[in-house]
């Protein structure tokens, strides 16, 4: 009697496993020849004259469907869509890519500057991952990361999805590159059989790596054919901005202040800058300010930077140790630079390679620098270090030499400079 009083329980929960697995199978199908003849979404895309093949299957399908059910947030949508394509289009016309992949910035961050994946990493409105925006040429630190700089983001993006061009020589191919990675697409094939039918290889990705092709699709047909389901577009706008630089490391809360802008403002025009402070790092001295306020900043620019030349603070000689200011209420310079800030972005980057027997108090200690610091500087989730690795550290220029030189001292050595610090 017990066994039958079980038995309905196991078999709804069989029946609910059987239609899950059919749901997501249903759902990620392509869809026959038959059905598509009588698919209007599929119909109006195939009428579309465009160089990315048209892709279709059940969860375009649904991703168009959601949308059309959110009318005020799919205006949102197409807004920050038709930005993109005035926006950035003319970046991808330069390399002879098509216009539409502007779309991805909308699709896989919603044009969120400080958007981070959470399964890679990826940051900026594209994403990138780290390794990609280092390959070409981004600068992410601890108080930069152009990841998050349309422009600059927009270059490296532009020339990552050429190169991926190259390689695979399909747009199916490229956009799930892009968003899962090579080395899953690659695995993806294999799994599919080495075919080169894209379709297979779709099936062979993980669910969550296929929705940026499937997003992606379902919005060119909303960016075409939104006024066929009565919804219209909701304008996006960033605010009109324009490209200034600077010689001096500057704190945006400051220029805000002297130009009488809203540090709000400023700041959210300039989400790269992590600490909010410019930094004299190599490309990375130029920062944005509202366009009405430009020509009062390069009129007032040699009165902003005087304040900074006069403080003769601001010398890395007179410096205190790292390890004592840290101790002690944070210093700001005339311009709203943190002083331990201001000392980091006028050093140098060096690699010392780790010893058996080294911990990272230890390495902070020679070097002048916080735990936190070193663990920013090598995306570090916790303290533990490997012998044989190389770790990134950022010295002042005019020591350059008595830093590199730790990395030849003994571990007898190293503990005997620690303990004078």
């Amino acid at each position: 009697m017990q066994q039958l009083r079980k038995l309905p329980m196991l078999t709804k929960r069989i029946l609910l496993i059987v239609l899950a697995v059919f749901a997501t199978c249903y759902a990620n199908a392509q869809l026959d020849s038959a059905t598509l003849s009588k698919d209007i979404y599929y119909q109006k895309l195939n009428k579309l004259n465009q160089e990315i093949p048209i892709f279709y299957n059940q969860a375009v399908k649904q991703e168009i469907q959601n949308w059309l059910k959110t009318p005020k947030q799919t205006a949102q949508l197409l807004g920050k869509s038709l930005y993109a394509l005035e926006s950035f289009g003319p970046a991808f016309d330069s390399l002879g890519l098509p216009k539409y992949l502007s779309l991805l910035s909308v699709v896989n961050s919603n044009m969120n500057a400080q958007y981070v994946n959470p399964e890679n990493g990826a940051s900026g409105i594209w994403p990138l991952t780290f390794s990609t925006a280092r390959r070409y040429g981004l600068v992410t630190n601890s108080y930069v990361d152009q990841r998050r700089n349309h422009q600059v983001s927009t270059r490296a993006m532009t020339a990552y999805l050429n190169d991926l061009e190259q390689i695979y020589q399909d747009w199916h191919f490229v956009i799930s590159a892009f968003y899962a990675g090579p080395i899953s697409l690659n695995m993806a094939i294999r799994k599919a059989g080495n075919t080169l039918d894209y379709a297979k290889v779709h099936e062979a990705l993980d669910p969550k790596q296929r929705v940026s092709l499937e997003k992606f699709m379902a919005l060119v047909y909303l960016v075409n054919y939104a006024i066929d389901h009565q919804i219209t577009v909701e304008k996006f706008q960033i605010l009109a901005s324009d490209t200034v630089c600077t010689s001096i490391a500057l704190g945006l809360d400051f220029v805000a202040t002297k130009l009488e802008i809203k540090k709000e403002e400023l700041r959210k025009l300039n989400p790269d800058l992590l600490q909010a402070v410019v930094p004299i790092i190599t490309n990375c001295n130029c920062f944005l300010l509202p366009l009405n306020a430009v020509a009062k900043y390069r009129e007032m620019r040699s009165e902003i930077e005087l304040v900074e030349q006069i403080d003769t603070m601001l010398t890395v000689d007179s410096l205190q140790d790292l390890s004592l200011i840290e101790a002690e209420k944070p210093k700001v310079s005339p311009t709203g630079v943190p002083k331990k800030v201001e000392t980091i972005i006028n050093n140098e980057l060096i690699y010392y390679t780790i010893k058996s027997g080294d911990n990272i108090g230890l390495l902070a200690k020679l070097f002048d620098c916080s735990i936190t610091e070193i663990r920013k500087w090598n995306n570090m989730k916790n303290n533990m270090l490997y012998a044989g690795k190389k770790l990134k550290i950022y010295v002042p220029s005019n020591k350059l030499a008595q830093y590199k030189s730790i990395n030849t001292m003994s571990m007898s050595q190293k503990q005997a400079l620690a303990r004078k610090k």
